[in-house]
């Protein structure tokens, strides 16, 4: 996976890389697992919320909308918020 080259990336893909390692990692009590498309909604979000997206507002709106088509996640109402 790459991003984009601004600052905080570094730090970002980091938190990505704890996410994917503990989201691929059944929880130790239950035995649940977040799903991938969970882990995607989360990651679409905190790239967004850093800025991290190299596209408009409104792609970014267009592009979210058919994600939540597929997934049914994510209110793009709720978008930066």
């Amino acid at each position: 996976m790459s991003l984009p080259a601004q600052p905080g990336c570094q730090r970002v893909a980091a938190v990505i890389q704890g996410l994917s390692q503990a989201f691929s990692v059944p929880d130790q009590d239950d035995g649940a697992q977040i799903s991938k498309s969970r882990f995607h909604e989360v990651m679409i979000r905190m790239w967004f919320a850093n800025g991290l997206f190299p596209v408009s507002d409104m792609a970014l709106k267009h592009g979210m909308a058919r994600f939540d088509q597929g997934y049914g996640l994510i209110d793009i109402n709720d978008i930066g918020k």
